[in-house]
């Protein structure tokens, strides 16, 4: 048997040499490999300045990509909630009545105050061109009665231009 100097003395003896090998462990990762062989900036595999490039150069546009994502998720969720309150509104009018509105044209005493004439035998109007009405597109006949318009010095037959302004103030559609 041994005696409890020796053990007690052996005991501390590995103390000791485990206390000594954690003190000669690197600071930052506590290892045995890169104590004495790698200097302290490099024990944990990347230079400070490195670790900074990574974070600026995937960090930052990974982040800027996650925010455009979720703004375009958001736009996408707000324009469909919108196109169902449309479709709503669109169906069910008894819901929003729309007010209904009349056109009206001309009264009588306006549309007769634009100048009435009676073509001739020679069919001869003061622009060569317009011997056709453009509201019926049938050729002017000697004899027929014709209403001009005095802002643009166009013919039309009597009956086709008094109807038109009857329901329309204007001739933009012709």
């Amino acid at each position: 048997m041994q005696r409890p100097i020796t053990v007690a003395k052996e005991r501390i003896t590995v103390a000791i040499e485990i206390l000594q090998r954690f003190n000669n462990l690197c600071s930052c990762c506590r290892c045995f490999r890169c104590n004495a062989t790698v200097p302290p900036r490099y024990c944990n595999g990347l230079p400070k300045s490195a670790k900074y490039g990574l974070i600026l150069g995937a960090g930052i546009p990974g982040l800027v990509c996650i925010v455009g994502l979720t703004l375009y998720i958001s736009s996408r969720v707000i324009a469909r909630n919108q196109n169902r309150l449309y479709s709503y509104t669109e169906s069910s009018p008894s819901i929003f009545p729309q007010p209904i509105t009349l056109s009206s044209g001309l009264d009588l005493p306006t549309i007769e105050s634009n100048p009435k004439t009676i073509l001739g035998e020679s069919k001869r109007l003061p622009k060569p061109n317009d011997n056709i009405c453009s509201i019926c597109l049938s050729e002017y006949q000697p004899k027929e009665a014709l209403r001009s318009i005095p802002e643009c010095n166009h013919y039309f037959h009597v009956d086709c231009i008094d109807e038109c302004l009857r329901m329309n103030t204007t001739l933009s559609s012709l």
